[in-house]
């Protein structure tokens, strides 16, 4: 079995697509409307296409109750190569703004890894891998 893509709800549609465009290297297809169910999307494919993402619209979608714990998928996680990559990126990020929530750090399984809050508090992890 193959993951298809991961579905994401956001507030402002278009700086998510150019946040995943900028940062990640994300291309995107067309948008995507259907005004009978106020819904808009785009489908994001990532640089090697083996991974996608659907950044989606909606007027009525409700915000995360609490925006550290709850249930439901909680973070995004992408391999950028490197300590001194994880170390790059997360400067880049916290430059710009973005609050770094975790890291850079060495965790106990081995991974290098820092946590980044970015718009409507999701999280993205960046890694050196394994």
């Amino acid at each position: 079995m193959v993951v298809n893509h991961l579905g994401i709800f956001v507030s402002d549609l278009n700086g998510a697509k150019s946040f995943f465009e900028r940062f990640f290297g994300f291309t995107s297809g067309e948008k995507y409307t259907n005004p009978l169910k106020k819904f808009s999307s785009y489908l994001l494919t990532s640089d090697s296409g083996k991974f996608r993402i659907e950044i989606m619209h909606k007027e009525d979608v409700k915000e995360k109750p609490d925006k550290d714990i709850f249930t439901g998928l909680h973070h995004l996680s992408f391999t950028v190569g490197s300590d001194s990559a994880v170390d790059d990126f997360a400067e880049r990020l916290a430059s710009e703004g973005y609050e770094i929530l975790d890291g850079p750090r060495r965790t106990g399984d081995g991974y290098y890894e820092c946590c980044i809050r970015v718009f409507d508090e999701i999280l993205i992890e960046v890694c050196s891998g394994v």
